[in-house]
């Protein structure tokens, strides 16, 4: 699909150590060519995705792909733009809360995941409750050997201690104490 050597990768390292709009402003065309690159990477993935999962097969890149720009309204970074691309692929587009695959490429590496990540409190509370409801099920999935082979780890970050509201006596507190439940 990519190959190492291309403009996509390219514009990003020259990006990385040159984020400024005066810098993005005078590499406009090679930002687009590295634009059209990421999208076509993405359709590529989201047909490759349909083909085992037929929610997202009519799913376009312009659909689930990520603005460059950062919001640095509230950040103590006012780097401008990303040093990375972008896109979230789920039935219902990239600002949904529900399931999907992400694919972020950055100059030195690219990255799949899967799962959800950073729901907010009353989604992941559901989540979380579902998970509780129907926990030898969920065990069943995670705790199978050609799942754990694949699937080091669920959720990059997790809590300490069950979060409020869930069953104590569950049998496995620990998979209800991810704080999302994404894996790359």
């Amino acid at each position: 699909m990519l190959h190492p050597n291309t403009i996509l990768f390219d514009f990003l390292k020259e990006l990385i150590p040159n984020n400024n709009r005066e810098w993005f402003k005078a590499h406009r065309e090679m930002y687009d060519a590295a634009w059209a690159q990421f999208n076509v990477l993405v359709d590529n993935v989201i047909s490759a995705i349909g083909a085992f999962d037929d929610t997202v097969a009519g799913l376009t890149a312009k659909e689930c792909t990520y603005r460059i720009y950062r919001d640095i309204r509230f950040s103590p970074d006012k780097t401008p733009y990303k040093g990375h691309l972008g896109a979230y692929i789920n039935q219902y587009g990239k600002k949904a809360y529900w399931g999907g695959y992400y694919i972020q490429v950055e100059p030195e590496q690219v990255m799949l995941a899967s799962g959800v990540w950073w729901l907010p409190t009353k989604e992941m509370h559901a989540l979380r409750r579902a998970i509780a409801e129907q926990i030898s099920d969920y065990e069943q999935i995670v705790e199978n050997p050609a799942f754990k082979k694949v699937v080091k780890q669920i959720g990059q970050d997790h809590y300490k201690r069950l979060p409020n509201g869930l069953p104590k006596d569950t049998p496995h507190p620990e998979y209800l104490m991810c704080k999302d439940y994404a894996m790359s």
